[in-house]
């Protein structure tokens, strides 16, 4: 049974970012974060664990540690200071 003008979407409804005050943006902009340095230090061990038991050159290495360097510069790109625009 569906009560499709009761105004109520159940609980899979999310208030859309553009409607929310700022502070609350700012909470899910936060959450968001959270979630993709999680997903990119998970990706990291995985590929370290690859690495550990995979790479048998010196070319290899060299294109993993650009790899870890790369990651390392999205991470401060991502957690670098708050700036206010205005």
């Amino acid at each position: 049974m569906s009560d499709e003008g009761s105004g109520h979407h159940g609980p899979l409804h999310h208030t859309p970012t553009s409607a929310l005050p700022h502070e609350a943006k700012l909470a899910r902009q936060r959450a968001h974060i959270r979630i993709l340095t999680l997903a990119i230090v998970l990706a990291l061990i995985a590929l370290a664990y690859a690495a550990a038991f995979d790479l048998d050159s010196a070319p290899e290495w060299i294109v993993f540690g650009m790899i870890i360097v790369t990651v390392i510069g999205a991470m401060i790109a991502v957690h670098g200071p708050d700036k206010d625009p205005g």
